[in-house]
């Protein structure tokens, strides 16, 4: 859950989003990736950035690639819970 750290953010680096634009190593690396958050999230824009930058490669279209916006939740732990349940029933098939 959450969004990616920006380039210019402490701890954040290009390195951490240079595996967006390498489609063939993201597919071997990343067998599921889950995004979530609450459509109420005060921390919403910069998650629907993220989005852009998953559509500007196509990895939004992958099949390990799965995003779930929680209609009315904010950033509590209802949105985690939700979250859970649903990356769980991903990894546990």
């Amino acid at each position: 859950s959450g969004y990616m750290s920006l380039s210019n953010e402490p701890g954040g680096s290009e390195e951490e989003t240079a595996i967006l634009r390498d489609p063939d190593r993201y597919a071997k690396e990343y067998k599921v990736i889950f995004r979530s958050m609450g459509a109420a999230d005060h921390l919403l824009p910069h998650f629907l950035e993220d989005n852009k930058k998953f559509e500007a490669y196509g990895l939004d279209k992958m099949p390990s690639y799965h995003y779930r916006l929680y209609p009315n939740q904010q950033h509590v732990w209802g949105a985690f819970r939700r979250g859970l349940y649903d990356f769980a029933q991903l990894i546990f098939k």
